[in-house]
């Protein structure tokens, strides 16, 4: 038996229709890996660029959405923490952020547990 692979050109991959749960756990973790670049940025000082990759990710997410009511909601939390990474934060509380949302990124809950389902 011989499998061979072709490409899809780009016309044939704009009509397939996007599978929504993989879209929202995409957009879940890209929310997550901004967070965690943001709370990187403040922590070096740089205030001002924290708060703008914020507003970046959820002005990409808006786009992303669509009419898909949950990416939306993942859109809505960077602009949620824009005014507690525009000024310095405490030391603690920065990790204990960073942390979550290490844990989000990689598919895992607060504890280490995977999110995935049996």
């Amino acid at each position: 038996m011989e499998v061979v692979f072709g490409r899809a050109d780009a016309a044939e991959t704009a009509l397939e229709t996007p599978d929504r749960a993989v879209l929202r756990e995409a957009m879940a973790r890209f929310v997550d890996a901004t967070r965690m670049k943001a709370l990187a940025v403040n922590y070096e000082g740089r205030f001002d660029e924290a708060a703008a990759g914020l507003r970046e990710a959820a002005r990409r997410l808006e786009e992303l959405a669509g009419d898909d009511p949950e990416i939306k909601a993942h859109a809505v939390k960077p602009l949620q923490e824009v005014q507690e990474v525009s000024q310095q934060m405490a030391a603690l509380e920065r990790k204990r952020r960073s942390k979550a949302a290490s844990y989000g990124s990689s598919g895992k809950d607060f504890v280490g547990r995977s999110k995935r389902q049996p």
